[in-house]
């Protein structure tokens, strides 16, 4: 081999294969590292999904009691009074359906949202978004009488 300037003839030219491989491996284990940041269990993704869930439970439940606080300004309207109010007021401030369970609770829907409502002292439940309450009908079937989902 020629020597140019105390080099090889081949020196310098270039990457060598080794370092190339290096640098791959690297690069790999660099992108799964992001990978796994954005879709692991407690990835970008999964937290952000997280926090539009719990966005979208308290902005529910602050709706509720805003709803719950405009009844209450119109003076003490609870158990029956509250039942007859909300049967007579669908359609009205967001509320969207209502059924009365029969056990002092109710199903309302109030701006897409489906809770039970404790009529008598209104604590409530956020049941997730719903579109019409879960109504009770009569199932007659072999001469039985039965109160189903429906």
């Amino acid at each position: 081999m020629k020597k140019l300037q105390g080099k090889t003839r081949y020196g310098n030219k270039g990457i060598t294969l080794i370092a190339l491989i290096i640098t791959i491996i690297i690069m790999l284990i660099i992108a799964g590292v992001a990978i796994s940041a954005v879709t692991g269990n407690n990835g970008i993704l999964s937290r952000a999904k997280d926090a539009v869930n719990k966005y979208s439970d308290a902005s529910a439940d602050e709706a509720m009691k805003l709803y719950l606080l405009g009844i209450e300004s119109e003076g003490s309207v609870t158990g029956d009074r509250l039942a007859d109010y909300l049967k007579t007021n669908i359609g009205n401030d967001g509320l969207e359906d209502y059924q009365n369970n029969g056990d002092g609770t109710a199903q309302i829907v109030l701006n897409g949202k489906l809770y039970t409502l404790n009529l008598s002292d209104l604590t409530f439940k956020y049941k997730g978004a719903g579109t019409a309450a879960v109504r009770n009908l009569k199932q007659v079937l072999n001469n039985n009488n039965e109160d189903v989902p429906g």
